[in-house]
């Protein structure tokens, strides 16, 4: 039995026939896992759908035109908040870097890098190009 997929407007969610069951039952009365809007949207919409929401796009998905999903373009605003989790989240991997007990290990040059890493992290919506066009520090080795 071949997968359908549906879209459903009002609750802003998919649902699929492998999991949530046909959307018509046998006695041609409506599945009532279905909302009453769900509309059927395509596998390869479906799977454009899913990469427009991912990095570096991070896109919304709202209803369109009769309850056909599309993907809306991020804000500016929306993609600096994603960039500043990314940021905070690789921040917080290189906090194990300035530990006391690992510190003390480091030459001079290998603690300024660290220190530049770090620093070029928090200065990220500083740069020019932000946040569409930036470029990620590197982690020194």
């Amino acid at each position: 039995m071949e997968r359908k997929i549906y879209y459903s407007p009002i609750e802003r969610a998919f649902l699929f026939s492998d999991v949530h069951g046909p959307a018509s039952l046998p006695s041609a009365r409506a599945n009532p896992r279905y909302p009453s809007d769900a509309v059927e949207v395509s596998e390869a919409h479906y799977t454009a759908l899913m990469a427009a929401q991912a990095a570096p796009n991070w896109s919304t998905i709202e209803p369109g035109a009769e309850g056909v999903p599309q993907a809306v373009p991020a804000s500016d605003e929306r993609v600096g908040m994603f960039l500043r989790m990314e940021r905070d989240a690789r921040l917080a991997a290189s906090d194990v870097l300035m530990l006391p007990d690992r510190w003390g290990g480091y030459s001079e040059n290998e603690q300024a890098a660290i220190t530049s890493y770090r620093e070029a992290l928090r200065d990220l919506p500083a740069q020019p190009g932000w946040p569409r066009n930036i470029t990620w520090p590197e982690l020194p080795q």
